[in-house]
């Protein structure tokens, strides 16, 4: 199951391929989490806060096994979409995962000072500096 065939199956705000971005809060009022338009878990998936409280921590134990099986595969697929699959490795030292002093949110992997994103974000960041400065000193 892919990230979008959860949100037709169990999206209560999934609607002909659009999302109508309505929520509750803790009170039971009715908020608008974000913009009517196209559903988050179509291509490209971008992170939905709705599908991580309401879809993904649904209770699979009383589903036939194939549902279940066909539920989780869209769940897992859904986190390695967004960057939230955590490795199977820890760090060699401490026996510890350890956590992106910028975002601190994903889990490093093996001899790297910060997350995949992150590392991009700061690289295109330093990039854009260097250019910066080239552009100075030539014009």
């Amino acid at each position: 199951m892919t990230p979008l065939q959860l949100a037709k199956a169990y999206c209560a705000n999934y609607q002909d391929g659009r999302c109508m971005g309505m929520d509750f809060d803790l009170q039971g009022n009715h908020f608008a989490f974000r913009k009517r338009g196209l559903c988050w878990l179509a291509d490209p998936i971008r992170p939905c806060s709705y599908a991580e409280t309401a879809i993904l921590p649904q209770n699979v134990s009383e589903w036939s096994a194939a549902e279940a099986q066909s539920f989780v595969e869209g769940v897992q697929a859904y986190k390695k979409a967004t960057g939230e699959m955590i490795p199977k490795h820890a760090s060699a030292k401490s026996g510890e995962e350890r956590i992106c002093p910028q975002c601190k949110t994903r889990i490093l992997e093996p001899r790297q000072r910060f997350c995949y994103i992150c590392a991009d974000a700061r690289q295109k960041q330093a990039n854009r500096e260097r250019n910066r400065k080239k552009a100075q000193n030539e014009g």
